[in-house]
């Protein structure tokens, strides 16, 4: 009897035992599963809060310009010459008719145009005359040389309102050798004519050949501007086309902005394989020759987009990576006075209900910093003491963009990325100050690509919110398998009440 009980007593003992360390366990895999739940819920929270990393690859920043000849400002007066020993274009067109029909609607011919007249007289103003005989030399050359400009504009001559007329081109012998640039040219006026022809023969003036009109030199003497107090380099077309590729393979600027077609040079002359354009189309499209500088514009860049996923879920993330690339322009993008030219990328993300999801941009040019250390793009150059950063894209260079956002969208079927390079030619606070239209930017290229969207049910019954921060799907199995384990433990406990009766 008392044998019975003690085995009773030591079956209700091991029961108890059995019991507890069921409960343990159960208990101890509930509290495992609840742990891996809130794990998994502040993993995906902290991923959904966490910014993306900085872009290793993006456009550099803080870059310094190269200097110039710092000093004072040149003077490019000659005593004794007066614009009346230039030819006036008008004449040259008698005989050289289509050239002079290409010039005329060129920038070179544009002194007058109200943008630089109102920086001019505003630089004159702000630097107490200072500037005054350093642009015009550049612009309107023959009123400079022959010291017309000194009264302002309204000493100019009709010749020298004319800017950068025929004669002064073709009376050119040398230049600065050193470092061409701010008006560094030399002209010897009178009836010898010189250009790239070796065997031209004219019965208005005498002719003669110039290896420097066929090379960038000639271009760079007026296309590299440094700041003749501080030295700081403004504009540095020639020396980035002498540092690339497209110098080292002998393409000069004329190649591309006085590019060559079959034609006469004058009317009574012979049809020549090889005649220079002299519409000198850039990027300034704003004055002059808008509709091939747009599409001067549209040969110089391309995107290439490349998408994270081409498939996902509502609440995922997407990086976008743009990349920029020069694959026309012998110099950078933007170049010349690239502080008074605005280039920039423009990224829209829109789901297929046309809901826009995400936009952002990148700028591309550079901002100078005055003595005060202000640095915005409202400094203008008579007032730079430094570059303070430099965006700009290098010919045949590349810069990457890394765009981050989430897709948080609950329409099916697919988000567009659209990817667009813009070009204005003057920024709209230049415009506004000088009292101007606004120039209207130019799309130069764009790229776009697809994500295709697949949207649970879950997701959309939990309206996507929660997606964005926690991983459904991986929460869902979590659910499922403590469900699983629970019927498990049910089941283990249930054999053993079983196996105690």
């Amino acid at each position: 009897m008392r044998g019975d009980m003690r085995v009773s007593t030591g079956r209700r003992m091991a029961g108890v035992f059995a019991g507890s360390a069921v409960r343990k366990v159960a208990t101890t895999s509930v509290v495992l599963i609840v742990t891996i739940v809130a794990a998994l819920w502040m993993a995906g929270l902290a991923l959904a809060l966490t910014p993306p990393p900085p872009d290793a690859t993006g456009a550099a920043q803080g870059s310094t310009a190269t200097t110039g000849p710092a000093g004072k400002i040149p003077d490019v007066r000659i005593p004794g010459i007066s614009s009346s020993d230039f030819t006036d274009s008008d004449v040259c067109g008698e005989c050289h008719t289509e050239i002079y029909k290409e010039w005329q609607g060129s920038m070179h011919r544009n002194y007058e145009n109200p943008a630089f007249t109102w920086a001019n007289a505003q630089a004159a103003k702000d630097t107490k005359g200072l500037t005054k005989d350093l642009c015009v030399a550049c612009h309107t050359p023959i009123g400079a040389i022959s010291g017309e400009t000194k009264g302002g504009d309204t000493g100019l001559s009709a010749l020298a309102k004319k800017g950068v007329s025929c004669d002064f081109c073709h009376v050119i012998d040398k230049v600065n050798p050193d470092w061409p640039g701010n008006a560094s040219f030399h002209v010897a006026p009178g009836l010898v004519k010189r250009a790239q022809l070796k065997d031209a023969i004219s019965p208005k003036h005498k002719t003669a050949y110039s290896k420097l009109h066929t090379e960038a030199d000639f271009c760079g003497m007026c296309h590299n501007l440094s700041h003749p107090l501080s030295g700081v380099t403004l504009e540095q077309t020639y020396t980035e086309w002498k540092k690339s590729d497209y110098a080292k393979k002998g393409v000069t600027c004329q190649e591309c902005h006085m590019p060559p077609k079959k034609g006469r040079a004058a009317k009574q002359g012979p049809v020549r394989p090889k005649r220079y354009t002299h519409s000198f189309v850039g990027a300034n499209y704003r004055f002059a020759n808008e509709k091939l500088a747009v599409e001067d514009l549209r040969k110089a860049a391309k995107l290439d987009m490349t998408l994270s996923q081409k498939e996902a879920t509502a609440g995922s993330p997407l990086r976008v990576t743009i990349k920029v690339m020069n694959v026309g322009a012998g110099h950078y993008l933007p170049t010349g006075l690239a502080e008074l030219r605005e280039m920039w990328l423009e990224v829209v993300a829109k789901d297929k209900a046309g809901n826009e999801l995400f936009r952002d941009k990148r700028e591309y040019g550079t901002v100078l910093e005055d003595a005060t250390g202000r640095h915005d793009k409202t400094v203008p150059v008579w007032k730079a003491v430094k570059v303070y950063r430099d965006t700009r894209v290098p010919p045949n260079g590349s810069l990457e963009e890394n765009f981050d956002f989430d897709l948080k969208t609950q329409a099916v079927g697919y988000v567009t990325v659209d990817a667009r390079l813009w070009y204005r030619s003057l920024p709209v606070s230049f415009t506004k100050a000088a009292g101007l239209a606004e120039a209207k930017p130019v799309e130069m290229t764009r790229a776009a690509d697809r994500v295709t969207m697949t949207v649970p049910w879950w997701s959309r019954l939990f309206g996507g919110a929660i997606g964005g921060a926690i991983w459904i799907p991986e929460v869902l199995a979590v659910v499922v398998g403590v469900l699983l384990l629970a019927v498990i433990i049910v089941a283990v406990r249930g054999r053993m009440k079983k196996g105690r009766a």
